[in-house]
């Protein structure tokens, strides 16, 4: 074969390369609800933050609190609830398998999203992000590169959902709500028991009823670098509270104010709000980890219980 043949037939296998790339992402830019449910919500609250409104212009900076953290929180904090109770304008920020909020908390300021109030659930990420993440890299080249695994389970778990079209419908429900509520999202799709509630008595092998778990706050790293700059730069309070988990998950909790508030001394605008974690009654949880409608209103309460004076202030 000769050298310009060779281009030649190079040429068109980048012409097939690129109508396929363009045939895959329009594919999935059209199909949205195809995708898992956390992804769903992941983009969903990923968009809103790169472009959406969070606080509206009428809500003043000083109202103005988000809450961040996994899954938990996603579940678990409900902005109108904590509103009624402690007078501020909150939103939920949690997302699915996220531990890492500074660069969203960067990004909201950066377009005049700021909030007055930062709320912490989770201890922001002891190292900083990686140099290089393949995972990033793979998806912002080939966005598209889960579709197909994606379609086999929608179309599998489609069945169980009132067909094709139903489930679909259900999946773009799912982000109305979600927005509605202001982040707050309960996880239907992980409840398996009788009336999204946990039996009581449940338990895990994992379960530790003898440990007291001391959550890893720590005034160092370059995320808490990043965290506490920010939070100077634009006049922001960060109170770190407390997580949740199932009775005989942990042992009971001792005073926050024993560890977390010792190491954090110094740092003014970091305030320590509650015990190292609440425990929770089995039946508040629909599965073993996330909360339902009920406990998260619960949640919710304890929150605003011990944050509600120090937001007044």
């Amino acid at each position: 074969m000769t050298e310009t043949g060779s281009r030649s037939y190079a040429g068109w296998f980048l012409c097939l390369l690129a109508i396929l790339w363009i045939f895959f992402y329009t594919a999935w830019r059209q199909l949205p609800y195809v995708r898992a449910g956390a992804a769903i919500i992941y983009s969903a609250k990923d968009a809103q933050e790169r472009r959406g409104v969070v606080f509206p212009a009428a809500v003043p900076v000083a109202s103005r609190l988000i809450v961040f953290g996994n899954s938990k929180v996603l579940a678990g904090f409900v902005p109108n609830l904590f509103d009624r109770q402690t007078g501020v304008y909150s939103s939920n920020m949690g997302k699915p398998d996220e531990s890492r909020f500074v660069g969203d908390l960067e990004l909201l300021a950066a377009r005049g999203q700021a909030p007055r109030n930062v709320v912490v659930t989770l201890p922001w990420a002891a190292e900083g992000a990686p140099a290089r993440d393949d995972g990033k890299v793979m998806d912002a080249l080939f966005p598209f590169r889960k579709l197909p695994r994606d379609l086999v389970l929608f179309g599998m778990l489609s069945r169980e959902r009132g067909g094709i079209p139903a489930f679909y419908r259900y999946g773009e429900r799912a982000v109305q709500s979600m927005q509605r509520d202001r982040g707050w999202y309960f996880i239907d799709g992980q409840s398996h028991f009788p009336g999204d509630r946990l039996p009581d008595g449940f338990h895990l092998g994992t379960d530790r009823p003898d440990v007291i778990d001391d959550p890893a706050f720590f005034p160092r790293g370059p995320e808490f670098e990043r965290l506490n700059r920010l939070a100077v730069q634009y006049s922001m309070r960060v109170f770190l509270v407390p997580s949740y988990h199932r009775v005989g998950e942990l042992a009971p909790s001792p005073d926050y104010a024993s560890t977390v508030a010792r190491r954090m001394a110094g740092f003014s605008i970091f305030t320590v709000a509650g015990p190292n974690y609440f425990l929770l009654a089995d039946r508040y949880f629909s599965d073993p980890v996330h909360l339902n409608p009920e406990g998260a209103a619960v949640y919710t309460t304890q929150l605003a219980g011990i944050l509600a004076s120090a937001l007044r202030q």
